[in-house]
């Protein structure tokens, strides 16, 4: 019988945009002095968990945070997948956080955030959980008996949870917020 293997979700470092209050969505910031040493940190935090594959989208945030976990832990390379990327926000990306009561159409508060449920052209989160289940769909087919990173924003990994576990959008949404480089444990 083969062991399964692990799944270590963890989420970018702090960037130029969480920095500054701003929702970023699908643009693509960089990782602040600050984001980098929480990667690092993470990274020592995964030295003995066997890790052999990393997966990442290609926001910077994100491949940056993989390239320090990556160095730390003798990774070479990055597998990077387009189903990774961050939720698109729509009208909302670029703006201040406080700015999505005004713009948001549907919210919900949990955990002290407010997540916009829907606001003009952002993408909805059944679509982000139908994207989490095809990566990993894809990821637990050729990757199942291996330990493994998942480098992705908050959304993103609140969906790859629930995909993993069944549940639906909303419940995977009403989980505890996810610091940066935050790390979910999937077995």
């Amino acid at each position: 019988m083969v062991a399964l293997g692990k799944i270590f979700l963890v989420r970018h470092g702090q960037c130029t945009d969480n920095a500054a209050g701003i929702l970023n969505g699908l643009r693509d910031s960089e990782l602040t002095r600050r984001g980098k040493k929480q990667a690092y940190l993470v990274a020592q935090n995964l030295k003995d968990k066997n890790i052999r594959f990393i997966f990442s989208s290609w926001l910077k945030r994100h491949t940056q945070t993989a390239g320090i976990i990556g160095k730390v832990l003798g990774i070479d390379r990055i597998d990077i997948s387009n189903l990774l990327v961050e939720r698109d926000m729509g009208i909302l990306t670029g703006q201040l956080y406080k700015v999505i009561p005004v713009l948001a159409t549907e919210l919900v508060y949990w955990d002290r955030i407010n997540y916009f449920i829907k606001a003009p052209d952002a993408e909805e989160f059944p679509d982000v959980l139908e994207r989490a289940r095809k990566v990993l769909r894809e990821i637990k087919i050729q990757f199942s008996s291996f330990n493994l990173v998942i480098v992705t924003s908050g959304d993103m990994m609140k969906m790859l949870r629930a995909e993993h576990f069944g549940w639906d959008w909303e419940r995977g949404l009403k989980t505890p917020f996810i610091d940066n480089c935050g790390v979910i444990e999937l077995s």
